[in-house]
């Protein structure tokens, strides 16, 4: 049986291949524990405000304005919307972050034949 021998720069193309998946899939991976980690933030410690220099000094209390009459909503406009209006989705980044590299993937792992 004659040995069968890969084409010059083969060797290196499989490198660099593996290199850029092992780039993107560890910046997907850094991109999802962030967002994992933001979503697990409580809000309250996601902003700390700075610490007081001056006290406030307490000043005249304004009355409270008076209640506006709203007229029955007609069915137009902005702030009169039926309930059962189209809801607009957005997907999720890690949705699309996965798209991406299944694509990613795909694009890297074609058959030379």
């Amino acid at each position: 049986m004659k040995p069968r021998y890969l084409p010059p720069g083969t060797l290196t193309w499989l490198r660099v291949r593996w290199l850029l998946l092992g780039i993107a899939i560890g910046v997907a991976g850094a991109a999802g524990l962030a967002m994992y980690l933001v979503a697990l933030l409580p809000p309250e410690l996601a902003y700390r405000s700075p610490a007081a220099t001056v006290r406030p000094v307490p000043g005249p209390v304004a009355p409270p304005a008076p209640a506006l009459a709203m007229p029955p909503c007609a069915g137009q406009g902005k702030d009169c919307s039926p309930l059962d209006a189209p809801v607009h989705t957005i997907p999720e980044p890690g949705a699309l972050a996965l798209v991406a590299l299944g694509l990613g993937a795909l694009a890297l792992h074609r058959s030379h034949t």
